[in-house]
């Protein structure tokens, strides 16, 4: 059911100052001594908003997602040269918790995921499960959850979608816009770092296993 008009604009606000709440702990835990709390603060967080917005603000937690896959990596990189570490890689699960968050919106009706239209959502999650068994027995426990993570979360922001395919208009001109806006920063970041790699970068390209 949709809200009524009045009271629409004043939770739009709410949502956009919970998203500059959330730049503004970033931002400060990145500058302050205690780097290392954001770790395990992003992914509690990106969650716990993308939870918030997934049914109130379509829009803003599409948003919300995009912008957790464009920019996790940099941060990674940010903490890591600040605490002098190579071991913020638990943070990189922040975009994965976003998109898991929005299979909240099945939580009235779960009978949904059954429906003959997502037979083959189904199909690949079976695969997906048959793979997470391989993986943990043949290969280290922490990067074989992490990689389900990465499998698992593209379906879980589809099966969104889907539920909200009333409002596909909606949730595609946020994913076009997102994109447009993502690429530019990351594609001007990618210019500067042809001219100049900042010492972030030098610090993971030196000290990363990759």
């Amino acid at each position: 059911m949709s809200l009524p008009a009045a009271s629409r604009e004043p939770n739009r606000k709410w949502a956009r100052l919970l998203m500059l709440a959330f730049i503004f702990i970033v931002a400060g835990g990145v500058l302050s001594p205690a780097s290392k709390l954001l770790i395990v603060l992003v992914p509690f967080l990106s969650f716990a908003i993308a939870l918030y917005l997934h049914r109130r603000h379509r829009s803003y937690y599409v948003g919300l997602v995009c912008w957790l896959f464009f920019l996790t990596p940099f941060l990674r990189r940010l903490i890591e040269f600040r605490i002098q570490d190579t071991t913020a890689s638990f943070v990189m699960i922040s975009p994965f918790l976003a998109c898991m968050a929005g299979l909240a919106i099945f939580r009235d009706n779960w009978s949904q995921l059954l429906t003959p239209a997502l037979r083959n959502i189904l199909y690949a999650a079976s695969a997906i499960a048959y793979g997470t068994v391989v993986g943990l027995l043949s290969n280290p426990k922490i990067a074989a959850i992490q990689d389900i993570f990465g499998w698992i979360s593209p379906i879980c922001f589809a099966l969104y979608i889907y539920a909200q395919r009333e409002h596909l208009g909606e949730l595609l001109s946020s994913l076009r816009t997102n994109f447009i806006y993502g690429v530019l920063v990351m594609g001007l970041y990618g210019i500067c770092q042809f001219f100049f790699v900042p010492p972030w970068d030098v610090f993971w390209m030196e000290n990363s296993a990759l």
